[in-house]
């Protein structure tokens, strides 16, 4: 029987979620001295004491970010409207100058509106020390459902601009994928 606890989320203005209590116990034992490998996804809006404490313990962070300010400001606005480009530019900033010892990606939603900005975000994350980049199309659900504003980007378009999002990656160290971009040399999906 897994228990579940709600918890204060640190990279939100006082939202909970649920936390496996194994969780709160890999916490605790890497506390002791014994490492465990500990993940965070964030949008990146907030960088504070607790975030930090959350972060000494972690090994990998991956920032929900969409693109150049544009792209960031219409796609994951904060929800009285203001930007998020710069403060979660200047967190990424921050969290890789004060935890050197993190791995540090993004995971990037695109839509139609964004499609033709992926190369050019990859040399922004260059820019400020981002070394790998995930890149998925829009899918409508969750949020998407009720703005319409934004849809799945074409899917021809998609990979053409991935495709010139890996060349600058390649001439900028950092790595760009997709979870279509991965190739399976196993004879199941789950390697059975």
């Amino acid at each position: 029987n897994i228990e579940f606890i709600c918890v204060e989320n640190p990279f939100s203005d006082g939202i909970t979620f649920v936390v496996n209590a194994a969780l709160i116990d890999v916490i605790s034992i890497n506390k002791n001295g014994i490492k465990a490998n500990i993940s965070i996804c964030t949008n990146g809006t907030i960088y504070n004491e607790k975030v930090c404490n959350l972060l000494r313990l972690s090994n990998q962070i991956q920032f929900s970010f969409d693109g150049t300010s544009k792209v960031q400001n219409r796609h994951r606005p904060f929800a009285n409207g203001e930007s998020t480009f710069q403060i979660v530019s200047t967190n990424i900033r921050r969290i890789k100058k004060d935890f050197p010892h993190l791995s540090i990606s993004v995971r990037t939603t695109v839509s139609d509106y964004s499609v033709d900005e992926m190369p050019r975000f990859v040399e922004y994350l260059s820019e400020i020390g981002v070394k790998h980049v995930a890149f998925e199309p829009l899918i409508v659900t969750g949020r998407a459902v009720s703005n319409t504003s934004l849809s799945m980007p074409d899917l021809t378009l998609f990979a053409k601009s991935f495709i010139e999002a890996q060349k600058v990656g390649i001439d900028k160290n950092v790595d760009v994928s997709c979870s279509a971009s991965a190739v399976y040399r196993k004879s199941s999906f789950c390697g059975a």
